[in-house]
């Protein structure tokens, strides 16, 4: 990775949290995911300045409302950023093109991706971990995308409608 424009120790951070669905926003993740970025924020020394979050969003894309402000907001300078904390990598992204990318982007403006679940930084060590994670995550969303279009595949084989059923119809199961 190039080396940070500022070389200044900055000790203000972001907090970003993301659930996938409307069905996950009402349990208790946002609230661990926050609360545990905080107390990580806290024991590193770091005052937390922002908190972002995106509620029923899915990580396969960076094209995520309060993901981009996010961005935006720690490439300002004059916010003095220096961290994006984050649960664990998962809720950063699910795409390993995407990680790497956002990750490189902010690294040049001066900011650090953290993550209070898994160990990395900036070394050689550091790295490798946070594209291992970034791997996995892109293969866990994969797995997962594979094997619901196999159950909407076996589904439709039965006559079953695998979606809602279109106005006007009634979802049933067939007799």
């Amino acid at each position: 990775m190039k080396k940070p424009k500022c070389r200044i120790e900055k000790t203000n951070a972001v907090v970003y949290c993301r659930v996938s669905t409307d069905e996950q926003v009402e349990n208790l993740s946002l609230g661990t995911q926050e609360q545990r970025s905080i107390t990580y924020c806290s024991q590193k020394g770091w005052m937390v300045t922002r908190i972002f979050r995106d509620e029923g969003q899915s990580a396969k894309t960076a094209l995520r409302p309060e993901f981009q402000e996010m961005v935006k907001y720690c490439k300002n300078e004059h916010n003095g950023i220096g961290f994006v904390v984050v649960n664990d990598l998962s809720r950063f992204s699910r795409n390993s093109g995407d990680q790497i990318a956002i990750r490189a982007e902010l690294y040049a403006a001066g900011v650090m991706l953290r993550s209070v679940s898994e160990p990395i930084d900036e070394t050689s060590t550091g790295t490798l971990m946070a594209n291992v994670f970034a791997a996995l995550n892109q293969f866990d969303n994969d797995r997962k995308s594979e094997r619901t279009k196999t159950g909407m595949q076996a589904a439709a084989a039965l006559g079953r409608w695998p979606h809602k059923a279109p106005i006007g119809y009634v979802n049933q199961r067939p007799s």
